[in-house]
C-alpha cells in the first residue's frame, strides 16, 4: 500500500508542478481559438494548488473516501482537457498530454488503493 501511495503522490506532486510552469509561462501550451485572454498564471496556479492539496489528502488521509473523491477530481479532469481541446491551438500538446500521462498514473494508483490494497487480515490460529 505504502508504494501506491508513493506512486500516487508523487504523479499529481509532478502534475501540480507542471501546472506551475505553465502559468509561469515557462511551458508553451498554445492559445485560445477563441479570442479571449489566456490566464495562464490563473490557471496554472489554481490548478497548481487544486493539485498539491489532492496530494496532501491522498498521502496524509489514507481513507477509501478522500481516494475516491481524488479519482473522480482527476478523472473529471482528463475528460474536459479533451473536451475543451477544439479551442485550443494547438488542441493537444506535449506538456499537457504528459500531465494527461501522469494523471492516469494517479487513477491508476487510487484505483489500486481503493480496490487492490487489502489491510493484512489477522493471524488465525493453528488448529
Amino acid at each position: 500500500m505504502e508504494r501506491a501511495l508513493l506512486i500516487a503522490t508523487g504523479s499529481v506532486v509532478a502534475t501540480a508542478l507542471l501546472y506551475f510552469l505553465i502559468g509561469l509561462g515557462v511551458l508553451d501550451i498554445g492559445t485560445s481559438k477563441e479570442g479571449a485572454g489566456n490566464d495562464l498564471l490563473g490557471f496554472g496556479t489554481v490548478s497548481g494548488v487544486a493539485y498539491l492539496i489532492v496530494a496532501t489528502l491522498i498521502y496524509l488521509i489514507k481513507r477509501k473516501l478522500v481516494w475516491i473523491l481524488a479519482a473522480v477530481f482527476d478523472l473529471l479532469v482528463i475528460i474536459v482537457y479533451f473536451a475543451v481541446a477544439g479551442i485550443r491551438q494547438p488542441p493537444y500538446e506535449v506538456w499537457g498530454l504528459l500531465i494527461k500521462v501522469l494523471e492516469v498514473v494517479l487513477l491508476g494508483a487510487l484505483a489500486y488503493l481503493i480496490y487492490g490494497a487489502r489491510k493484512p487480515s489477522p493471524a488465525r490460529p493453528q488448529t
